[in-house]
């Protein structure tokens, strides 16, 4: 009876340390997962800026350089 004993409780810290692992591991799977993700949004800021930046900066081109002239009234959709 002691001898199945001593085995269960060898068997539970067994458990015990794989669930450990596992949840550390589980651990570092999120946190490179949050990690990626940050660095997508980043990113995704980063390239929604240059957008508008190109956009404004292609309206003022338009705007005062067509044909070497100083326009005014060119629409910049």
């Amino acid at each position: 009876m002691k001898h199945r004993l001593k085995e269960m409780e060898e068997e539970a810290a067994a458990l015990r340390e794989m669930q450990a692992k596992v949840a550390k591991e589980m651990q570092a799977l999120v946190t490179n997962a949050l990690s990626i993700l940050d660095g997508f949004l980043m990113l995704e800021t980063l390239t929604s800026s240059i957008s508008s930046y190109v956009y404004v900066y292609s309206c003022t081109i338009r705007k005062y350089h067509i044909s070497g002239a100083l326009v005014d009234n060119v629409p910049c959709k």
